[in-house]
């Protein structure tokens, strides 16, 4: 519980074995429910999770690979199901840090934001650690979202550590949630349409890999790709509420 209010986290993970179990059992206290999903793994994943005894884990599993966003679709039905009150997102792969999640839930469990986002950039020491490719590929698709969402003073859109409030996570799941890389653009779009409120928190990203899973090759076309669908979507909808306002 944080505030009186009942925390979820959906843990998303596709091959994480080396650090899932690390990531379950490091969990904060005030974390209520932990929906670990497992996205068709193809090592261990499945096996280390299960074997974590916490309090609250609830281990789903996807027969075959069918991408972050549904993963996260899955676990957010589940701490719903759980009456969490704050939905917070940490992947499986180790690279969020666990104490930076009292800093997410504190502007939505307060009432000041529907959502709040972890932003990398600004804590200096991760800009500094981050890769180069994904340095350069998170600062090009944050400058890209930026007038799709609508959320000017909004950066570091790649950023999946996220927590949001059970009614703004209602509406959402209303129409379910995109599959693919660029679930997080997908999604400030369509809290951009509900008018949500948006908050940067600073969060620091652990690199323990030493190099960055983004396919420099493939992410940002397809998610420029995406960008652009989503700008055209906005668009529409935001004529058709400029007809409607004159219609009245």
């Amino acid at each position: 519980m944080y505030l009186d209010k009942r925390v979820g986290v959906v843990v998303p993970a596709y091959n994480a074995s080396a650090h899932i179990a690390d990531v379950l059992s490091g969990m904060p206290e005030i974390v209520d429910v932990i929906a670990f999903v497992n996205d068709g793994s193809l090592d261990d994943t499945w096996e280390r999770a299960s074997a974590v005894e916490r309090e609250g884990l609830v281990c789903l599993r996807h027969a075959r690979r069918r991408g972050v966003g549904a993963a996260m679709e899955s676990g957010y039905r589940e701490c719903l199901l759980q009456g969490c009150d704050l939905i917070a997102v940490m992947a499986g792969d180790g690279q969020m840090s666990p104490d930076d999640l009292e800093a997410l839930l504190v502007p939505v469990a307060s009432g000041e934001a529907d959502y709040a986002k972890g932003n990398r950039f600004l804590r200096a020491d991760c800009i500094s650690e981050m890769p180069l490719g994904r340095r350069f590929g998170n600062v090009t698709l944050s400058l890209l979202s930026k007038p799709v969402t609508g959320y000017w003073r909004v950066f570091d859109s790649q950023c999946g550590y996220t927590v949001i409030s059970r009614y703004m996570l209602g509406e959402i799941l209303k129409e379910g949630i995109y599959h693919g890389y660029g679930v997080p653009n997908d999604l400030l779009t369509r809290l951009g349409l509900l008018g949500a409120r948006v908050k940067d928190v600073p969060v620091k990203a652990i690199y323990s890999d030493g190099h960055s899973r983004m396919n420099m090759r493939v992410v940002p076309f397809t998610v420029s790709a995406l960008l652009f669908r989503l700008w055209l979507k906005r668009m529409g909808r935001t004529a058709l509420d400029m007809a409607v306002m004159q219609e009245r």
